[in-house]
């Protein structure tokens, strides 16, 4: 991935949900970079963003299309795991919509088809944490430490052979159409 282009996608993908008045953050690997690495890291295939406004899906889509983006796939029901993937300058965006239950805030990710979740502690999303990201303002759980530590456990380890289907600890394997073996 072009870290230069993944750099402007990002500014203005943060401008419109910002313009918006959205619930974003940094997530996945784009937090993870932002955090250890206050970057994109080297070896990342994509940038991520972490929201909680579906009623703004279809108002975020028009901007991004407006501004260059091409709408690559989308998977899931908005009102239940909804997943969608933007493209712009040959760089990938995921967005994922979080969905609050009880003290969790959750997403999914498809595989084949399946729908997997991810669950994390959803203090982490109340008050994000705004910092200086590559020229622009970004949004990250708060504290971001224990976000990654949620997700990756041992965060700090450069691990360049992640599968973002079996390897993260917040998956919840219960709840998931997949079981770990078969990934």
């Amino acid at each position: 991935m072009d870290s230069k282009k993944a750099q402007k996608n990002l500014q203005v993908i943060a401008k419109i949900l910002d313009e918006l008045d959205c619930h974003w953050w940094l997530e996945a690997g784009t937090c993870l970079g932002a955090v250890r690495e206050n970057g994109i890291m080297d070896h990342d295939l994509d940038t991520d963003i972490g929201l909680t406004d579906k009623d703004k899906i279809w108002e975020i889509s028009k901007k991004l299309l407006k501004n260059g983006f091409s709408l690559i796939h989308d998977f899931g029901a908005v009102d239940n795991g909804y997943e969608f993937s933007w493209r712009r300058l040959g760089v990938k965006t995921d967005f994922f919509i979080f969905y609050e239950e009880g003290d969790i805030l959750w997403h999914s990710a498809w595989k084949n088809g399946k729908q997997l979740f991810f669950e994390f502690s959803k203090d982490l999303f109340e008050d994000l944490k705004r910092i200086e990201f590559l020229g622009f303002e970004a949004n990250i759980p708060n504290p971001p430490e224990q976000y990654l530590r949620e997700r990756y456990g041992d965060w700090k380890k450069v691990v360049k052979e992640w599968d973002w289907a079996k390897d993260p600890r917040c998956i919840y394997w219960e709840r998931s159409e997949l079981n770990k073996e078969d990934i």
